[in-house]
């Protein structure tokens, strides 16, 4: 036997794209109904991580530290401006700017940055340990594939690896 669940028309569609189970969900709607905001609510739940943020892809680098010490001394600029620039320089396949988070001056070797609310990516750069800085870029769910992703991150390695 099946029970019917009392849901609204739009509901019962985006449930059925979405392969979810409406009997499974607590209406918010009139009489316990379930209309599509609960939906949305359940969506966001299932695709969030623990910090209520949607799971990001993450890619890592390690370059070598005189390379990017190489390339602050030679634009005379500082590590998070020198990254900024050379996220300009990758042609980032974003629809806005690629946060920098550097967390190297608190002792921080490595970082899977979260990305910012509003942006598209982070570009988290950790401490120089062993001769080797790690960059890691995160990407918000959608915003571009990870090849794309990856090929940028790979252009930011290739200028660090050939500091002018």
């Amino acid at each position: 036997m099946t029970v019917r669940v009392a849901a609204s028309p739009l509901a019962r569609r985006l449930a059925s794209e979405r392969g979810l189970d409406l009997a499974e969900m607590k209406g918010s709607g009139p009489g316990g109904r379930v209309v599509a905001a609960d939906l949305g609510r359940r969506v966001a739940a299932t695709e969030t991580g623990p910090f209520g943020t949607a799971h990001a892809i993450i890619l890592r680098v390690t370059v070598p530290a005189d390379a990017v010490a190489a390339h602050e001394v030679a634009r005379d600029v500082s590590r998070r401006d020198l990254l900024e620039a050379l996220i300009q320089d990758a042609a980032p396949p974003t629809r806005r700017p690629v946060q920098v988070i550097d967390l190297s001056s608190y002792g921080i070797e490595s970082l899977d940055p979260p990305v910012p609310a509003g942006q598209d990516a982070a570009l988290g750069v950790g401490e120089s340990h062993d001769a080797r800085v790690t960059l890691t870029l995160s990407v918000a769910p959608g915003a571009i594939g990870i090849e794309d992703a990856a090929a940028f991150l790979g252009r930011i390695a290739g200028f660090l690896g050939d500091p002018a």
